[in-house]
């Protein structure tokens, strides 16, 4: 997430911008999220995917058969990042010991997740479900998702069951 490039469009509209945190810095992207949240007084709604773009990940470093683990590691450590002044965390991707962001969030920032598939329907996997239901505060469909407002709705239900 590159703070300058985000934040217009994640304090100016309904929809925040989606951006893949599984291969970003953990205690970077908690930061750069304070930031935006902090300058826009608050009205972050952080949107965020484990990333879809294979080669990208493997690019960063990242192996894209441990994204979903990555990320839920992270989502955990970025929500304690936000909330405690000093984090030590031994993790099986993630390693800081007293790490802590200054200035806090003002805030609680709203931890939304998307996913889908990129390449079909758009709807999200089963794990991704579960996921979302366990981890975040709300859930963004990909728009090809729409075309099936029945199947919408089922998994608008299984979002629910899985809280």
């Amino acid at each position: 997430m590159v703070v300058s490039a985000k934040m217009p469009s994640a304090i100016a509209t309904s929809s925040p911008p989606m951006t893949g945190i599984a291969e970003q810095p953990d205690v970077l992207a908690a930061k750069q999220a304070t930031e935006v949240a902090n300058l826009s007084e608050g009205r972050l709604r952080l949107a965020a995917s484990v990333g879809w773009n294979r080669r990208e990940c493997e690019t960063l470093g990242v192996n894209p058969a441990t994204r979903g683990s990555r990320f839920e590691e992270q989502v955990v450590l970025m929500r304690r990042l936000w909330t405690e002044r000093s984090v030590d965390h031994e993790g099986r991707f993630f390693s800081v010991t007293g790490a802590g962001i200054s200035p806090r969030p003002s805030a609680p920032i709203p931890l939304w997740f998307g996913a889908g598939r990129v390449d079909g329907d758009g709807f999200p996997s089963a794990a991704a479900i579960e996921r979302a239901g366990r981890l975040a505060d709300g859930f963004k469909f990909l728009a090809p998702s729409f075309n099936d407002l029945d199947r919408v709705a089922r998994t608008i239900e299984q979002l629910r069951a899985s809280v």
